[in-house]
């Protein structure tokens, strides 16, 4: 594999531009009773991951590259949370459930490898 020099490279960000999909689908599909709760919720943090990731790439600073890193890596555990409720009320069944949760751990993965070769790079300069 070649050097990462633009975000479309980023793997991290292609997948969670898929679970961004995948959530906002989800959220498209709750009773119009959870228009302002989980289906809102769902949407803002599916579109914060990647969003998170792509400004991470673009800073400067590693240091400032590592918090938008963790900031993602935060909505992505509110998602994940919000992924759990839709469970518990029956809104997606559990075979769903391990469809998203396959996603998102992928995804939870690869910005924690990034944060970990973002923290190498650190140390080494």
């Amino acid at each position: 594999m070649g050097k990462i020099t633009r975000i479309e490279d980023l793997v991290a960000w292609t997948e969670s531009r898929k679970l961004a999909k995948m959530l906002f689908e989800l959220a498209n599909k709750l009773p119009r009773d959870e228009k302002y709760s989980i289906s809102a919720h769902l949407k803002e943090n599916g579109r914060h991951i990647p969003a998170n990731i792509a400004e991470g790439f673009s800073r400067f600073y590693l240091r400032d590259s590592l918090q938008q890193y963790r900031v993602a890596l935060g909505s992505l555990g509110e998602s994940k949370t919000d992924v759990y409720l839709c469970f518990d009320r029956k809104y997606i069944n559990e075979a769903e459930l391990d469809i998203y949760l396959g996603q998102l751990i992928l995804v939870e993965k690869l910005i924690s490898g990034l944060i970990k070769s973002a923290k190498k790079i650190k140390t080494e300069r």
